[in-house]
């Protein structure tokens, strides 16, 4: 009787050993390999520098728009210059204007 209840003892301690040390090691395993892990967080640094550039990208992009559209203020820009430069993207001419065609040659100036 005494023997069985030092072997219950003994299990029961080895038992409980095993369990935390199974819990400890899955806490461990997630804290560097599960989702918010170390291997997780290098993931998110790197997306986070790719999406800082992009950021970057789009406030360059966003600065030349904002310069555009205040270029385009009448008091900074001629009408007559911001009429001149419509005609040419569009490719269009007023009906009291006169349209001198060149070939590509002539517009290069040879």
């Amino acid at each position: 009787m005494v023997a069985l209840s030092r072997v219950r003892s003994a299990v029961l301690t080895l038992a409980a050993y095993a369990v935390l040390g199974a819990a400890s090691a899955y806490l461990v395993w997630g804290a560097s390999q599960g989702e918010h892990g170390l291997k997780a967080m290098a993931g998110y640094k790197t997306e986070l520098s790719g999406l800082n550039a992009q950021l970057a990208d789009l406030r360059r992009e966003r600065e030349v728009w904002r310069i555009r559209v205040r270029d385009m203020s009448p008091s900074s820009v001629s009408r007559d210059l911001l009429d001149g430069e419509a005609h040419a993207m569009l490719d269009r001419v007023d009906k009291g204007e006169v349209a001198v065609l060149l070939t590509p040659e002539q517009r290069a100036g040879r």
